[in-house]
């Protein structure tokens, strides 16, 4: 059975993952990256499926190559943050959300509020509250009619 093009391949990761299967998920992804090496969103999904499925070293190693990206894609970023908070290495990955939020442009509404509800986790896990509260309330907040 053929593997599929990228964009099928991409399409059943996402089908398997929302149903929890995702060691199968994992082996779709890989596949994914092997007909397209390097694609943001292939690489942040599968680096985060490493990381659900017991291996987020491997997760940190598949992303870290392209943290140096500017802009760093929304979706590596958040994989990245999700990762190192799963590492307790929280730390590592508030300059990376940081340095993505302040590239992004203000219409990326949605890539914004996902940066801060991560950067609220992230400063959460390092002790900064005050710093997670203002992350939460920002991601929280909706955008007027």
């Amino acid at each position: 059975m053929s593997p599929g093009t990228f964009e099928e391949q991409i399409h059943r990761l996402l089908e398997l993952k929302s149903q929890k299967n995702f060691r199968e998920a994992l082996a779709v992804g890989e596949d994914a990256l092997r007909i397209q090496p390097g694609h943001p969103v292939a690489v942040a999904l599968v680096a985060g499926l490493r990381g659900r499925t017991g291996n987020p070293q491997a997760g940190l190693e598949l992303i870290s190559p392209f943290l140096s990206d500017r802009p760093l894609p929304v979706p590596m970023a958040l994989a990245y943050g999700r990762i190192c908070l799963s590492l307790q290495r929280g730390q590592d990955a508030i300059p990376v959300l940081e340095q993505t939020l302040a590239d992004l442009p203000a219409q990326q509404e949605q890539g914004r509020y996902g940066i801060h509800f991560c950067l609220g986790d992230l400063y959460d896990a390092v002790g900064q509250y005050d710093t997670a509260f203002a992350n939460y309330k920002k991601a929280n907040r909706k955008k007027s009619v």
